[in-house]
């Protein structure tokens, strides 16, 4: 049997990401052609796709101070206004490319995400792998075992972790990368949410501006006047709770919280060691290459994995996301080219007796 479910904890963040990008869209004080245009190149860009221009940055720059500001003051700015505000303007630009380039990296990641558990979903079992479980009486489900008609026996949880680390020892350096990747979400999250607080404090700088220049200098107040504020801006919020937990993403694919959480308080005495009821006393090994070396229930290296195409994307995504911390959105450099918990990564072997092993999310 093969369960596949969808990755909801991805899934219901990414939506939260998009709504973001489709409400500065929305805001941006351009043509409906030229949003339209923005929409295909933002969607573009988390499908690992750069195709804005300079020309779309400056748009994005101009049309997002104006329509940010506008709809925080609820009233209209003219072009004589814009122009008076030029120098005022900048930090208001900067920060808001800083907000809208985190939010699209971050639906980069997203897809780099789900791009890396389809990769490992794919592979199946070994014939190394198929013998273990066989050996090891594992049927249907991970680590329930084939065991006697009798009340004293018990399933053994640390034969069964040295079966899945071995079946998946071809994952290991697959789990690094979910970890890790998993890990800059998490970070990148934090930022967006930073730089939406740094654009509405440069608003609510702008504005105090706009009511001192009103206040003190003729030719502004002439052509302005209508922009005072009263003292209370529109701000933007969203929420920022991620629908996964960095811990689950951290331990993910490691064979002994596998194990733990299949067999959560199952005694390891009086346990099928194979052959009769008994203890099982070989070693448990590591869930790293050097451990799984050793592993006498699951010989060979374990199903091959190709990475090559991630860790060139993911190399990217990296350089961007530096390039970000340094103030640079979309540059160069970073335009060549995302803790999901265990309910959508993968979290159980499938194996029976006749089947294939499948890596299943739930």
């Amino acid at each position: 049997a093969v369960v596949s479910t969808q990755s909801t904890g991805i899934d219901k963040d990414e939506k939260r990401k998009e709504s973001m990008m489709i409400k500065f869209l929305t805001t941006l004080e351009l043509d409906l052609e030229l949003k339209k245009d923005l929409n295909d190149k933002f969607y573009a860009f988390a499908e690992l796709r750069d195709e804005l221009s300079e020309a779309d940055l400056d748009n994005i720059q101009t049309g997002a101070a104006i329509g940010f500001l506008q709809s925080a003051l609820g009233t209209k700015i003219s072009g004589t206004c814009e122009d008076l505000l030029f120098f005022e303007l900048q930090p208001l630009k900067k920060a808001q490319q800083k907000y809208i380039y985190s939010v699209l990296l971050m639906r980069r990641g997203y897809t780099l995400l789900k791009g890396l558990i389809n990769t490992i979903q794919k592979p199946t079992m070994t014939e190394e792998c198929y013998v273990g479980a066989v050996r090891g009486g594992m049927k249907f489900g991970g680590c329930n075992l084939c065991l006697k008609d009798s009340e004293g026996s018990q399933p053994c949880k640390m034969l069964c972790r040295n079966i899945l680390s071995g079946c998946l020892k071809g994952h290991i350096e697959a789990r690094e990368h979910l970890q890790r990747l998993t890990q800059d979400l998490v970070d990148l999250n934090g930022d967006v949410e930073s730089y939406l607080t740094e654009v509405n404090n440069e608003i609510s700088k702008l504005s105090s501006t706009i009511n001192t220049k009103i206040s003190t200098e003729q030719d502004f107040f002439s052509s302005c006047s209508d922009l005072k504020s009263s003292g209370s801006i529109n701000s933007i919020s969203y929420e920022f709770e991620l629908g996964y937990e960095r811990l689950d993403a951290m331990q993910s694919l490691d064979a002994s919280w596998l194990c733990t959480y299949v067999f959560s308080g199952v005694s390891e005495v009086n346990c099928w060691n194979r052959s009769t009821v008994g203890e099982y006393r070989v070693n448990v090994y590591e869930f790293t290459v050097e451990g799984q070396a050793q592993n006498p229930e699951v010989p060979g290296s374990g199903p091959e994995i190709d990475l090559e195409e991630f860790n060139s994307q993911y190399e990217s995504f990296t350089t961007s996301r530096n390039e970000l911390s340094k103030g640079n959105t979309f540059t160069e450099s970073s335009a060549d080219s995302l803790l999901p918990s265990f309910y959508f990564l993968f979290s159980i072997i499938t194996v029976t007796i006749l089947d294939t092993l499948t890596f299943v999310s739930f």
